[in-house]
């Protein structure tokens, strides 16, 4: 269920930034950040979402609700998820050798590297 929720709402999002991208006036000027917005904090709801789902029994309310807020909470945490997402595309982008070891491996090495991440967030003493 949740993750037709994601597909739909980045679909909403995704045909939104290119129907306002392609109109040229002036309402587009205000809502283009609106949604660039948007897509921010969906994108870090999906990154907290799904392991949060794995790691706790919570109600599906209280799932949604810890997600939208976690991330506000462990920015750090949260910069940091995305800084390795960021890398690791990067670099199978540029380098031919890491896209090849990506389809040997699989997207489960950058699992694992987000997986300190989140046990970091999730825990209760942080040092």
């Amino acid at each position: 269920m949740s993750t037709l929720i994601f597909l739909g709402l980045y679909a909403i999002l995704i045909f939104n930034l290119v129907f306002w991208l392609r109109i040229k006036s002036g309402a587009s000027a205000i809502v283009l950040p609106l949604l660039v917005i948007m897509t921010v904090i969906v994108s870090f709801t999906f990154e907290y979402h799904f392991p949060l789902l794995a790691r706790f029994q919570n109600t599906y309310r209280q799932t949604w609700k810890n997600s939208l807020m976690l991330p506000w909470m462990r920015f750090g945490n949260t910069l940091l998820l995305l800084v390795i997402d960021v890398a690791v595309f990067s670099l199978a982008y540029f380098l031919p050798l890491l896209r090849a070891l990506l389809v040997i491996v699989g997207i489960a090495w950058t699992a694992y590297l987000k997986s300190f991440v989140f046990l970091r967030a999730f825990s209760v003493n942080r040092s």
